[in-house]
């Protein structure tokens, strides 16, 4: 135990009663405000306007004086309001909220392995920046200046103060990923406070790679200027930076990003199994989605802790200590090839190399082409069903489309059926000039945002619906969509459901006993698709439904996940066979869906700790509580 510093002067004020460490109520406000005078030293230059989209994660306002500082949006929905006041100063950027959230991906690496510049460059780059306060003057930090310390109180002492503990208690491994990363900006250390009266039960007394100190006395002993006064006191031409304790475990959070995944887990030991014992042959389809999360799967996990953590659990079930097998990954066609994947070039030239990795293109020449076109209009709502008749006059070689074989070719015969005078029929209704703009515009919109992507020529990029067709038992389809649009993203992923159904279907030339007799096909972010706001006459909506309902007896599985259970669509959670419940908020819990779970496992829910999950299956008398190892293959490099 450190020394402890027993503060004689001060005041705790005598109010009675004081806050109860229980959580009565978790409240998801429809609208949040983003107030530039609550960060001092920041001078505001608006980056949105009225109507604009944003993730969590996103951009919404830049220092003028230094560009790089960032505030984010804390929220995914649509710029609401720009608040001015006298003289047009900036007051509030407003936010509507979505009621399914999104957010960026910055990715993510551990800090001990990462130099003082990348760890400075993630917090900028995630808004992270604007929780470090710089002394004297309490403004935000300088990123070009390098502290003389770092300084953290881990309890406060202010009256009626919620408990630290109770409030990060299971966040110890968020709080020391922040520490690390923290370190990494000064030589003068991570310095954190605790209470001395607590010192032995508190979990933060326990961190590593930080100075602890203990304070006792009354209030302001919990203050972190008075702690510094106590500890280094600040002299002439020095300054020191402090964090509050509850956003070093959101510093932690973001380079730590849980990474337990009961699917992939499941899928690990499904394709041991198989490769075993070879009663029934697999396949598996995986979307990658999130950064570089799957982008190394056919490689060990080098972190040695990690892995003797593993061990053990994977010979209990006598699993292969092995990562993935038959792997191969799939990137979008890009000439400088990173333009819609955030591998590293070098990581995919070297397994194109090795023929563990293709690039794939659209092209626009056959009829299953111009099938497709529907996936790009999957969240468009068309209660008039106008898109639909549009494509269905398209793939009908209506008026303008015949022998149009490329990309560019139909931009211009679209472009031409928006000019006056050009409307259509179809089915013996007219299509308007103004429909057909609209379709244009969307359509555009989608075009060149992935250009290279939907391309005239082949070359020696490969058909993913081809890829698929030649699926091989036991062979694992990375597919990378994470840089993608959100239209893009759904229109490969649609593309891949219907390639999988068709197989299964027999559409293939191949013999049915050189098909795997299992296809399981992962996505991650399924609310994207098939949440209860999707338009019902979304295809991918449609094609989901129809996997979940009749895919058991075709040999197709599909492995979702999402944050909130209650946002996905009743007829896919029906269908559902397994379901495993993963740490959630109070509110949640109160929703439909968890109307017949038992209270104690409503409670066990918001407390589970990382790689814990509720599993609920038939088979089962009642859930259980099981606890996942952390990933066998290599993650966030």
């Amino acid at each position: 135990m450190s020394n402890n510093i027993d503060l004689k002067k001060g005041l705790d004020i005598p109010i009675k009663g004081s806050a109860k460490p229980v959580v009565s109520k978790t409240v998801i406000p429809d609208t949040v405000a983003i107030v530039p005078d609550d960060f001092k030293g920041f001078t505001p230059r608006l980056l949105v306007k009225e109507g604009d989209r944003v993730l969590a994660g996103s951009p919404v306002l830049a220092d003028k004086k230094r560009p790089e500082i960032l505030i984010t949006s804390p929220v995914s929905g649509t710029v609401k309001e720009i608040v001015r006041g006298d003289k047009r100063k900036l007051l509030e950027v407003r936010i509507g909220t979505d009621s399914v959230q999104e957010y960026v991906d910055f990715g993510c690496r551990r800090p001990e392995s990462l130099s003082a510049d990348e760890v400075r460059t993630a917090l900028l780059q995630s808004g992270l920046w604007a929780a470090i306060i710089q002394r004297p003057y309490g403004i935000l930090a300088d990123p070009a200046l390098k502290p003389k310390a770092i300084f953290i109180s881990a309890f406060s002492t202010a009256p009626l103060a919620p408990d630290t503990e109770f409030v990060l208690g299971d966040e110890f491994a968020a709080v020391q990923a922040g520490v690390n990363a923290l370190s990494k900006l000064t030589d003068g250390g991570v310095h954190v406070s605790l209470k001395s009266d607590n010192y032995a039960s508190t979990p933060f007394h326990k961190l590593e790679n930080a100075i602890l100190h203990t304070f006792s006395g009354p209030h302001p002993a919990g203050n972190v200027g008075v702690q510094i006064s106590h500890i280094a006191p600040i002299q002439k031409d020095e300054t020191v930076w402090t964090v509050s304790l509850l956003m070093a475990a959101a510093i932690g959070r973001l380079f730590l990003k849980g990474k337990t995944s009961y699917a992939m887990f499941l899928m690990k030991a499904i394709q041991d199994v198989a490769m075993k014992e070879k009663n029934e042959s697999v396949a598996f389809i995986m979307m990658n989605v999130k950064g570089t999360d799957l982008l190394n799967i056919d490689h060990l996990n080098e972190r040695k802790d990690e892995i003797e953590e593993i061990r053990p659990v994977y010979k209990k079930l006598g699993m292969e200590m092995k990562p993935f097998q038959n792997v191969k990954y799939y990137y979008p066609y890009s000439k400088d090839f990173t333009a819609y994947t955030y591998e590293k070039e070098k990581n995919i030239k070297n397994r194109m190399e090795a023929g563990k990795a293709f690039q794939f293109k659209y092209l626009f020449e056959t009829e299953e082409d111009k099938e497709c076109l529907d996936l790009l209009f999957a969240n468009i709502d068309d209660p008039n069903e106008t898109i639909e008749s549009i494509i269905n006059y398209i793939i009908s070689n209506g008026q303008g489309f015949k022998n149009v074989a490329t990309w560019e070719d139909f931009k211009n015969a679209l472009y031409a059926q928006t000019q006056a005078g050009k409307a259509k029929t179809q089915g013996g209704d007219s299509i308007s000039v103004m429909s057909w703009r609209k379709f244009y515009r969307l359509f555009n919109k989608s075009y060149l945002k992935c250009q290279q992507m939907f391309t005239n020529q082949l070359g020696k990029s490969v058909r993913l619906r081809d890829q698929v067709e030649q699926i091989s038992k036991n062979d694992v389809m990375v597919i990378d969509v994470a840089k993608l649009d959100e239209e893009s993203q759904g229109f490969v992923f649609g593309d891949v459901m219907r390639a999988v159904y068709n197989l299964k279907l027999g559409s293939s030339m191949r013999p049915d006993e050189d098909i795997p007799d299992r296809i399981i096909i992962f996505i991650d972010e399924l609310n994207k698709y098939a949440s209860n706001d999707v338009p019902k006459s979304s295809p991918i909506l449609r094609q989901l439904l129809d996997i979940t309902e009749r895919g058991r007896s075709l040999g197709i599985v599909l492995f979702g996940a999402e944050q909130f259970v209650s946002d996905i669509h009743k007829r896919v959670k029906g269908n559902c066979a397994t379901q495993a419940f993963g740490r959630t908020n109070a509110i949640e819990i109160t929703k439909e869906d968890f109307r017949f779970v038992p209270s104690v496992y409503k409670t066990m829910l918001t407390r589970l700790k990382q790689g814990e999950y509720i599993i609920q299956n038939p088979v089962f008398r009642s859930m259980l509580n099981i606890k996942f190892p952390k990933p066998i293959y290599k993650y966030y490099e």
